[in-house]
């Protein structure tokens, strides 16, 4: 028995199955970490998209609460100062108190029924005509909140401040005891107000996490959020999903290419139904997740840890298992070297299979010599019957190429047959006409093309009945191929009929016809020879008309 002795060079079983244990415990981690990611980041997210519709609901709750708040002052002031044009100095007083209380109020005003202003806090915009303010044509008519715009009138005249002022209006009508309107109670509120609003909502959670609150009017411009966005269209799917009244969370790529989970609702209070604000609360999905990514590192820190104690463990395992294994091995190497003629077990083992093990190859090994003196015996016998089955091949493929030369010489003759038969029929002057059992024609020489019209290419593949048969003799063709087929005999066989032809004009010509058959293995093949009577029949035709009888 012979053993390569690069066998002894390849990995120690000691080494392997540190390796395979090590393999199963980084797969047994790896799957771990997998199911982790499955699972703990799908209900971390899920948990992060939660907590942001519910503070959508709370801002949407406070804007709700917070306006409805100020439309309370202002109707407030229109009970009190229903006849502010006989005292305008002490509704001013009234207004300024109201600003003081709120100073998110810009500025408040009274007009009279034609819009003009009869007294306002500071004095500001006092007899100015704001007759074309959206706030006064829809406050005369009912109490009105008006959507987020920028100031027009008051830009110039109120102090500077770092952002341009954006307001909301409040409008209220001014009823006289017999229910008439005589003007209107308006007011602006700063848009500052929402500003804190949402920052006191997302504090500290703003800084810490980098939530962001947006409000997007019906247009969708958004009106709160980042300072480089607002006044700006924003396009997001979020935005369309709080438009069509739904409350959620979805996950989406804004145009800063940043991926957020991203909560939103529409708003639906009793005031900020009207305004149709799109409320959305924000958050990149790197710091949704920051708690599952520290869960994750810890855990992959754990398992390597775990991991480490496992290989050290396995390899102490390996070295106890695998040390009689190694003794008998260097035992078949000194063997396979000559140094030694049978093998002996280790000297101390851990498991009994390793003395079997020895035991059973000592005596193979002491079997090997017997069995190496019978193959040689066999061999020199195979080498004699090799050399006579060779001897046989070498004679038999003589023979087939032998028989192969024929049968190729053969083929030769045959095809120069046929390529005679084919010019012969080419240029005999008879039409020759073949077609298979089913009528269609598989053969068309130049005399049938003359008498009938068709080219070999038009006609080749088609039905006798179909083409050159005349109407009135298909139904006998078709009854007389069907009783050949039945009994293997033909009216027409081996004879000469005069008959007519259909050419390819759709004129019929008189011709006399010699139909014969040929069986072909489990076919027939049909051959008709035919040529055109009629000068015969002219002449015939002529003879009868001179004929004294």
């Amino acid at each position: 028995m012979s053993i390569p002795h690069r066998t002894f060079g390849r990995f120690r079983l000691s080494t392997l199955i540190t390796a395979g244990a090590l393999a199963m415990v980084v797969a047994t981690l790896a799957v771990f970490i997998a199911v982790l990611d499955a699972t703990s980041k799908d209900s971390t997210q899920e948990e992060a998209g939660r907590l942001l519709v519910q503070l959508s609901r709370q801002l949407n709750e406070q804007l709700e609460d917070g306006l409805a708040e100020r439309m309370a002052d202002i109707k407030s002031l229109a009970v009190q100062d229903s006849k502010a044009a006989s005292d305008p100095a002490r509704a001013r007083a009234r207004l300024e108190a109201l600003q003081r209380n709120h100073p998110l109020f810009s500025w408040i005003g009274i007009t009279d029924g034609k819009g003009r202003v009869l007294t306002s806090t500071q004095g500001l915009l006092q007899h100015v005509d704001v007759s074309q303010r959206t706030w006064f044509q829809q406050g005369i008519k009912a109490p009105f909140v008006g959507d987020y715009h920028p100031a027009l009138l008051l830009e110039k005249i109120l102090p500077k401040q770092p952002e341009p002022w954006r307001f909301v209006d409040f409008a209220f009508p001014l009823n006289l005891d017999d229910g008439s309107v005589h003007g209107v109670v308006g007011a602006h509120l700063s848009w500052t107000w929402v500003r804190d609003l949402a920052a006191r909502l997302a504090d500290p959670a703003g800084d810490r996490y980098g939530v962001d609150i947006l409000i997007v009017r019906q247009d969708g411009t958004l009106i709160l959020g980042p300072a480089n966005l607002v006044d700006t269209r924003i396009n997001a799917p979020s935005v369309a999903l709080a438009a069509s009244g739904g409350t959620g969370w979805v996950r989406e790529t804004w145009a800063d290419g940043t991926t957020y989970l991203t909560a939103y609702l529409k708003s639906d209070g009793r005031i900020t139904k009207g305004l149709g604000w799109r409320i959305l609360v924000r958050q990149p999905e790197v710091q949704a997740l920051r708690t599952f990514e520290k869960m994750r590192r810890t855990a992959l820190l754990t398992g390597l840890l775990i991991s480490l104690m496992m290989t050290s463990l396995a390899y102490w395992g390996a070295r106890r298992l695998s040390s009689p294994l190694e003794q008998l091995a260097d035992s078949l190497k000194r063997r396979h070297q000559g140094i030694a003629a049978g093998v002996q077990p280790p000297a101390a083992t851990v498991f009994q299979e390793a003395e079997v093990l020895a035991s059973g190859l000592d005596q193979m090994f002491r079997r090997e010599g017997h069995y190496v003196d019978d193959l040689r015996s066999l061999n020199v016998d195979l080498e004699k019957r090799i050399d006579a089955r060779s001897r046989d091949a070498t004679n038999a493929i003589a023979e087939l190429r032998a028989t192969v030369d024929d049968l190729e010489s053969a083929r030769r003759e045959l095809a120069a047959k046929e390529r005679k038969i084919h010019a012969i029929l080419e240029h005999a002057n008879d039409a020759v006409i073949a077609a298979d059992k089913d009528g269609n024609i598989v053969e068309w020489n130049r005399a049938a093309e003359q008498l009938l019209g068709w080219t070999a290419q038009e006609i080749l593949g088609r039905n006798m009945a179909d083409t050159i048969i005349p109407s009135q003799y298909r139904a006998a063709h078709r009854m007389g191929m069907a009783n050949f087929h039945r009994t293997g005999k033909g009216r027409l066989g081996n004879t000469r009929v005069q008959m007519t032809a259909l050419r390819s004009d759709g004129i019929e010509v008189p011709i006399e016809l010699s139909l014969g058959h040929v069986k072909m293995d489990d076919d027939f093949l049909f051959i008709g020879f035919m040529h055109e009577i009629s000068d015969r029949l002219a002449k015939a035709e002529q003879a009868d008309k001179t004929d004294p009888a």
